[in-house]
């Protein structure tokens, strides 16, 4: 009866194979981010407050508290004709091919003709946090993950997956909130609900260590006889 022990233990390992969490944020306290690990460095043209507590007055959260998200507006910048690049950027993570992360994003329902834009980027530079210093810089986060050049006025939910790593990285990703001309272009957006993990293996994976496990016993037992 050893063959059932043996799918038993299958079984049980395929059961508690679970994704591996490599950060989880939703933003109850964007003033404590920094102790976590966050930058926040706004390169605005006459650049005014970085990403801040999101304003329930505006619109809720997407889960939690009604403030509990992170929150960007064209008053980042002048507000009279200015752009607006405010960056805020994650710990450093370790990440590989197949990585993914996730997020919500919205912008105010009752402007929506601003046409608010949100960047996503990854530098593969450790701990590094340079963005440049001008509106138009991005330093070392060069690749571009996601350009959501109209953010919705509701809360969306948006996945990347990471691919096209030559090899596992240490590195940062970065929320660009990029708005040209922000007395014309720009209002309020929000971010909620950020997750990066190692997503689970796919059920075609448990299904050839099983066969391969079959395999194996069935010769044990041909050996046996």
């Amino acid at each position: 009866m050893k063959v059932y022990k043996y799918l038993s233990l299958l079984l049980l390992f395929s059961a508690n194979v679970d994704a591996t969490v490599l950060l989880n944020e939703n933003f109850d306290d964007v003033n404590a981010l920094q102790s976590k690990g966050w930058d926040l460095i706004n390169n605005s043209s006459a650049s005014t407050e970085d990403w801040f507590q999101g304003t329930a007055g505006i619109f809720s959260a997407h889960s939690g508290a009604e403030d509990s998200y992170a929150a960007a507006s064209a008053a980042n910048s002048d507000l009279d004709g200015g752009n607006a690049s405010n960056w805020l950027v994650s710990p450093s993570l370790n990440l590989n091919n197949g990585d993914q992360l996730k997020f919500y994003v919205r912008a105010d329902s009752a402007e929506v003709d601003f046409h608010d834009r949100l960047q996503v980027r990854l530098s593969d530079k450790g701990q590094s946090k340079n963005v440049g210093v001008t509106d138009t810089s991005v330093g070392d986060f060069g690749t571009l993950l996601i350009d959501i050049t109209s953010v919705s006025p509701e809360w969306a939910l948006e996945t990347v997956t990471l691919s096209g790593l030559g090899a596992p990285i240490n590195g940062r990703i970065g929320f660009r909130y990029l708005v040209t001309d922000t007395d014309n272009n720009g209002n309020y957006i929000g971010i909620d609900t950020l997750s990066v993990m190692t997503p689970v293996p796919a059920p075609g994976t448990f299904y050839f260590l099983g066969s391969g496990l079959l395999y194996l016993l069935r010769r044990k037992f041909v050996w046996s006889a």
